[in-house]
């Protein structure tokens, strides 16, 4: 019974917690189950669990927003993101595993540190940001399952109104994602052992996704969201020093 709950209960029960976060504050679950499924599974395994959720959840969102897509502001992240799925794919099967948690450390608190410190100032960037930002997000969307925190930033500091932002965003990650699910699956590392985990974490998601659109009403975001953020770190910083003490 145990086995059975870490497994395949505890899974369902993250994806429902991620979930509810995105939920009330809109982002943060990608990375959320990454940081607390590697406990139980290798990160290789945790990629290819959740990538195809990921996939058809991005190419919903991509069609249910395509008429806000402006390809103009696209084009540097969509340019370079294959490269960096090349890489990305690279260090998910060449890493150790203790190194790839010290880089999703290090991708949590950088998410963590833009998301207190991002600004409404909009800048005029050059098409070169762009593609790094593009090239990084395309690696760690790869390597981790979460192409965000790079592209994040790179649309905020140019000022997308929210439609265009989200959809521009929802272009480059499905992508990423259809990318690296088909280097994912050459690889063997989205495979039959993994899709039925897929599977399993649907009602979870679909369960915390309704509830946190409950709770967005009445839990106050900005304090909900300086706690998520506050354990995103403790766990960033916890796998670092896992990775320099070892």
């Amino acid at each position: 019974m145990e086995d059975w709950f870490i497994q395949w209960g505890f899974p369902i029960f993250v994806a429902l917690i991620a979930s509810l976060v995105q939920g009330v504050l809109g982002f943060g679950s990608g990375l959320i189950c990454m940081a607390i499924l590697h406990l139980i599974w290798e990160i290789s395994y945790a990629v290819g669990v959740l990538n195809p959720l990921g996939l058809v959840l991005t190419i919903l969102l991509t069609v249910k927003l395509r008429h806000h897509i402006q390809f103009k502001d696209t084009l540097p992240l969509l340019l370079a993101a294959p490269f960096g799925v090349v890489c990305g794919l690279w260090v998910l099967q060449s890493w150790p595993d203790a190194l790839m948690k010290a880089l999703l450390g290090a991708l949590l608190l950088l998410f963590v540190a833009y998301s207190l410190l991002k600004s409404d100032k909009i800048h005029t960037l050059h098409p070169s940001l762009g593609m790094v930002a593009g090239f990084i997000g395309g690696a760690t969307g790869a390597a981790f399952g979460t192409a965000g925190p790079p592209a994040l930033i790179y649309a905020s500091a140019a000022g997308w109104e929210r439609d265009r932002f989200r959809a521009n965003l929802q272009l480059f990650f499905t992508l990423t994602c259809v990318l690296a699910f088909l280097g994912l699956v050459r690889a063997e590392i989205v495979n039959p052992t993994t899709l039925p985990h897929t599977a399993i974490l649907v009602p979870g998601v679909v369960v915390g996704v309704l509830v946190g659109n409950k709770l967005a009403q009445k839990i106050p975001a900005e304090l909900f969201r300086n706690g998520v953020l506050g354990a995103l770190s403790v766990m960033g910083v916890a796998y670092i020093g896992q990775w320099l003490g070892a």
